[in-house]
């Protein structure tokens, strides 16, 4: 009968890359989106994903570490999109975004196989009780990763105006800048158009518009949302994105809209609980964005 090896998987080196993981997927995503966050996730995963397998046969970890090699590769390539296509058509949510680039991430396996390979030799007594919390949390952190996620291009014009009884610099401190290079005050307060991010609890989308954003005096600001971008609708763990949610924001009205971005914006940034509200400068995005 082959031994499970719960122990090696509360070595330093799988609990860091497992930390990482997790904290990556759940505050650093999140909180400063970017190149880099999203290859973490990937090198982070792909250390983490075949040493987890290979605890229930280590005998076999050649093979399994191959095996996720090859499962890696067609994931993030055009030939699984009829599978990805399938699942869809069964009325579960799932995505992925192919970029070769990503299959650098494939360069932690043979430093994840060495430390698998090293921490086998060692033998230590682990209680189940600890072996099982960490592999429960381990299939959640690889599963986790795995969320579905579905942007939807709208494009949609709205016109709308706001007005905010605060100055145009209260109204940026108010809020985070979605990137590094948008927490610029001195160009913020001279430039005009704006990306603002707000969330629809509703449908669990994260909503992406360009405003037009004005002082009027030291005291008054006005808001202009002139189009609805997009949508990045989060489905659940498991179950994929529901399909209603879906079909709800492709036929939301302008005027919907209208009612969502005041209520899930602006009346944030009046009653000054706009901590998860983010935005960018347009100029500076577009620019540090462009290859």
């Amino acid at each position: 009968m082959t031994q499970i090896r719960f122990d090696i998987l509360s070595r330093l080196g799988f609990l860091t890359c497992l930390g990482l993981l997790l904290v990556n997927d759940f505050y650093l995503k999140q909180a400063c989106a970017n190149f880099w966050t999203g290859k973490l996730s990937d090198f982070a995963g792909l250390f983490i994903f075949p040493y987890f397998i290979a605890t229930f046969r280590v005998k076999s970890a050649k093979e399994i570490y191959f095996i996720s090699a090859l499962l890696f590769v067609f994931w993030k390539s055009e030939f699984s999109q009829f599978m990805i296509e399938f699942v869809r058509s069964e009325g579960i949510g799932i995505n992925r975004v192919i970029d070769y680039t990503d299959l650098a991430a494939l360069l932690i396996l043979p430093i994840s196989y060495k430390e698998l390979q090293k921490q086998a030799k060692k033998h230590a007594e682990t209680q189940i009780a600890i072996g099982l919390i960490v592999s429960t949390i381990s299939l959640f952190a690889i599963l986790a990763t795995t969320v579905p996620r579905e942007e939807i291009v709208m494009n949609s014009p709205v016109g709308k105006v706001y007005e905010l009884q605060m100055s145009k610099s209260e109204f940026f401190e108010s809020l985070q800048p979605g990137s590094r290079y948008s927490d610029t005050l001195s160009k913020n307060l001279t430039d005009s158009s704006f990306y603002l991010y707000f969330d629809i609890p509703d449908y669990r989308a994260d909503m992406k518009v360009l405003s037009t954003i004005t002082a009027e005096s030291a005291t008054t600001t006005f808001i202009r949302l002139d189009t609805v971008l997009s949508a990045n609708i989060t489905g659940r763990l498991l179950i994929g994105i529901d399909e209603d949610h879906s079909e709800s924001i492709r036929q939301i009205t302008p005027e919907r809209f209208e009612q969502y971005f005041e209520e899930n914006f602006i009346e944030k940034i009046r009653n000054r609980k706009s901590e998860q509200l983010y935005y960018d400068n347009k100029d500076l995005y577009e620019f540090y964005r462009t290859p």
